[in-house]
């Protein structure tokens, strides 16, 4: 939806004869036409958030940030560096990273030994609605077995999450159906974990998807650049060598 389709609908709703009706009429129905731009404000001002900040990748920041377990994990725990990675499976700008820049990050970085990487939830709800039961699809995929498989799967088809996607997607993996749909229909399934992964990410200062903390891998901290946003590889890799410049030689 555009601008030009709000414009169009404030015209339609203004373009009421006043001239015949009564006066009780008349202000009941201009009061309706409040209310209904009231609704398309905000649904406008939801289109926009959802276009702005992460389609355009910010300047790295330098953060010291602890670093938390994570449900999904990739490359050798003692990696000299370490990526964070903070994402919203309906987020358009998450998958952009995923299709672009992930698979060479994955071939060149994760599979070499050179980089860790840890992902967590980071569900934005007021703007992508099934984003939080994204995630828990993801996780009730991962206790049967095929985590990875359904988070690549839900990214790579976000444009079009349903309910009804998340068990064609389960299904397609060859997941048991029944308690496929019973772990998602629990309420209380994994709300700790998600819980926990939304607390972490304020402490880190994340503020919108994708974002990403590149630095050298320590116990229980990370000393990095922070940014957001769907960067090419070649900036994930120029971090990384940079982080790589700090690792002190053996």
């Amino acid at each position: 939806m555009t601008s030009r389709f709000f414009v169009t609908c404030l015209a339609l709703l203004l373009a009421v004869p006043a001239y015949s009706q009564s006066t009780s009429k008349l202000e009941k129905q201009n009061e309706q036409i409040l209310e209904e731009l009231k609704a398309m404000r905000g649904l406008l001002e939801k289109l926009v958030a959802g276009q702005a900040g992460p389609a355009r990748p910010d300047t790295p920041v330098a953060v010291k940030v602890p670093v938390l377990p994570s449900s999904y994990t990739e490359g050798r725990a003692d990696a000299p560096v370490t990526i964070l990675e903070f994402t919203d499976l309906q987020c358009p700008f998450c998958r952009q990273f995923r299709s672009d820049a992930y698979p060479e990050i994955g071939k060149e970085l994760i599979a070499t030994g050179k980089v860790r990487f840890l992902s967590y939830d980071f569900p934005l709800s007021s703007i992508h609605p099934l984003a939080e039961a994204a995630a828990k699809a993801s996780r009730c995929a991962a206790d049967l077995g095929k985590g990875p498989a359904m988070r690549e799967a839900i990214l790579m088809n976000n444009e079009r999450l349903s309910p009804e996607l998340f068990t064609t997607l389960a299904r397609d993996l060859g997941l048991d159906a029944g308690a496929f749909a019973a772990c998602t229909a629990d309420a209380a399934r994994f709300a700790s974990e998600m819980k926990a992964n939304q607390s972490y990410a304020a402490t880190v200062g994340v503020d919108g998807t994708p974002t990403f903390v590149i630095g050298r891998t320590a116990t229980t901290t990370l000393e990095g650049d922070r940014f957001s946003g769907a960067l090419p590889y070649a900036a994930f890799k120029s971090l990384v060598e940079k982080a790589l410049a700090t690792v002190p030689t053996k």
